[in-house]
């Protein structure tokens, strides 16, 4: 009998940072790590990482790569214990690929 395995789920990540501290809204300066994922859909005018959803003035093929839901995990879990284990995942609306 052969084994069905479930597909991977992927995420498109722009970059992921750690040992750095919140440095915004009622957890600012709450030790930390992110995951910040790519194709935002929002568009604010505020937005300080144009370069994860503005194709127009960015190479988002260059500015973010696909990583496996378990390899964000493992890399998480991987973050230095003083941060509390908090993991901030920055993203709105984000196509999700198998």
């Amino acid at each position: 009998m052969s084994t069905l395995q479930r597909p991977r789920l992927r995420l498109r990540v722009s970059e992921k940072f750690g040992d750095t501290v919140q440095g915004e809204g009622p957890s600012t300066g709450v030790p930390a790590c992110f995951i910040r994922l790519a194709l935002c859909n929002l568009v604010c005018s505020p937005c300080d990482t144009p370069y994860t959803w503005d194709h127009a003035r960015y190479d988002l093929r260059k500015e973010a790569h696909y990583e496996s839901v378990e390899e964000l995990l493992a890399w998480a879990l991987d973050q230095p214990e003083d941060l509390g284990r908090f993991v901030w995942i920055s993203w709105s609306l984000v196509r999700v690929c198998r």
